[in-house]
């Protein structure tokens, strides 16, 4: 069965067992994804890492990179002003690395998508 160029396959591959003999069974099912379809593109995801040279992990990451996904005007979806309000300018904020003490204002913080990059580099003026 032919494909229209902007419709992705999506192998998913199910497995069932058989109780009698212990053996295990794989179907594959091919499920077509629209990719012009703007439902299937309403998330972003970044690379986000955390560190601080005056830490105690330094030079290890006190955030280890991960990739964090945002739904579009979901949970993690903030504007540039609230991230820095919520996990930058509250002195009661922590970070999140148990074997850290050092204050938040001497992280740095880097998210990274494609070929672009944001740091976020603080100081106390």
């Amino acid at each position: 069965k032919e494909t229209k160029s902007f419709e992705q396959s999506l192998d998913v591959v199910s497995m069932a067992s058989n109780t009698s003999t212990g053996s295990a069974v794989v179907w594959e099912q091919k499920r077509l994804v629209d990719c012009m379809d703007p439902r299937n593109h309403q998330h972003i995801s970044v690379l986000f890492s955390s560190f601080s040279s005056a830490s105690t992990n330094a030079p290890n990451p006190c955030v280890s990179p991960w990739v964090v996904t945002m739904d579009y005007y979901g949970k993690n979806d903030i504007t540039l002003g609230a991230f820095l309000e919520r996990y930058c300018f509250r002195t009661v904020y922590q970070c999140p690395s148990e074997t850290c003490d050092t204050p938040m204002v001497e992280h740095v913080r880097r998210f990274v998508h494609g070929q672009g990059s944001i740091e976020i580099t603080m100081q106390t003026l």
